[in-house]
């Protein structure tokens, strides 16, 4: 037993090295799953912070980083061994190391002082800004589809104060309030000044006092048009209008515009849309030829847009998804839009008639004797 000698086995150096990478991967994996959770609600000057630290343990000696990775890595150490970072470092001359450090204090004490003006939406002030949101939509200065996109942008937890406020001055900036973009538009903008805030929105808070969400807008001044029969009407007039509450006419290209895009999203018919000659065509048989109303070079009064739109819904109805024709009274409910059958069974949607071209659509009288003729025994009106 005396004679036994103790051997001293030693693991090849790409052992470590595969110990290093695996806990290295580990790292980053762990950080990247909590990078929503901390990384990203760690105020912008906690980098900084450690960048400082860093700098400051490497102007008093390089050496207590390799000490601390002894006793925690010991299996990294060999990667610093063979780097003379320490000499290299001594090298520097002393009044440079102290003006980096300096410059380094005063950036993080910069970074630290003004970083309240970053960092996340806090629950009440994301709550204000959405009911502020309602509040636009309520008063007409946005619509359904453009608020759906700045609560989306409001809602997304790992944006900071300033990236949501850049979202939505983007997002305001597409859209028009009475000739100039919504960006500019004080009741908007004070939408972006309430994200930027640093307060509680309290009155004698540390901040300033948020507004509150609006009453009156384009929609109330309007006036009396009974919204809640012509709640889309409305809207559709205000697109026209640029959200002008007190214009007296809309242009015709706009209402063609604006009641193309409604019937798109309210009949979500990818395969026939509604077309200018379509609009072109009810505003001169409706209004003009039988209505005996006189459209001016400014465009549609608001009266004959309700005309116009009353006509139109009777359409939107009968195209509309899940909706069935009746055959029989398709024509007397709706003049002008007159339709024709050939051996349709009775359970096809209006829809497929519309795709399909069954139902023809906006022709006038002679157009559909035409056609009438054209189509032979058996057809139907």
């Amino acid at each position: 037993m005396d004679n036994v000698q103790k051997i001293n086995i030693q693991p090849p150096d790409w052992v470590g090295d595969a110990i290093a990478f695996v806990v290295l991967l580990s790292i980053n994996a762990l950080l990247r799953s909590v990078k929503s959770h901390i990384w990203k609600h760690m105020p912008v000057w906690i980098w900084s912070f450690i960048t400082w630290v860093v700098m400051t343990v490497l102007f008093i000696d390089l050496n207590i980083i390799r000490k601390v990775l002894k006793k925690v890595l010991p299996f990294v150490d060999h990667f610093l061994s063979g780097i003379s970072l320490t000499d290299k470092w001594l090298l520097v001359p002393l009044p440079l190391k102290l003006l980096l450090w300096a410059l380094l204090s005063l950036g993080l004490g910069w970074q630290a002082w003004t970083s309240t003006k970053d960092g996340p939406l806090g629950k009440k002030q994301r709550a204000h800004a959405l009911r502020m949101v309602d509040g636009l939509y309520n008063t007409g200065y946005l619509m359904q589809d453009e608020c759906v996109l700045l609560k989306h942008i409001l809602n997304e937890p790992l944006l900071f104060k300033e990236a949501v406020a850049l979202k939505l001055l983007s997002c305001l900036r597409t859209i028009l309030i009475k000739g100039e973009t919504a960006d500019a538009c004080v009741p908007c903008r004070a939408l972006v000044q309430v994200v930027r805030s640093t307060g509680n929105g309290e009155k004698g808070g540390t901040g300033d006092e948020w507004p509150a969400p609006l009453t009156t807008g384009p929609l109330q001044e309007l006036g009396d048009v009974e919204l809640k029969q012509m709640h889309e009407a409305v809207r559709v007039w205000l697109r026209a209008t640029q959200r002008d509450g007190r214009a007296k006419y809309a242009a015709l290209k706009e209402i063609n515009v604006e009641i193309i895009h409604h019937f798109s999203r309210q009949c979500h018919t990818a395969k026939r849309k509604l077309v200018k000659q379509d609009v072109d065509m009810m505003v001169n048989s409706l209004l003009v030829k039988r209505l005996k109303e006189h459209i001016g070079p400014a465009g549609l009064k608001f009266n004959q847009y309700k005309m116009l739109w009353q006509w139109y819904c009777t359409v939107v109805a009968m195209v509309r998804p899940r909706c069935w024709l009746l055959a029989p009274c398709a024509c007397s409910h709706t003049p002008f839009f007159c339709s024709w059958f050939s051996q349709i069974n009775s359970d096809a949607t209006v829809q497929k008639a519309w795709d399909e071209r069954w139902v023809a659509g906006f022709v006038d009288r002679r157009e559909s004797e035409e056609m009438l003729k054209q189509s032979g025994a058996g057809s139907v009106l």
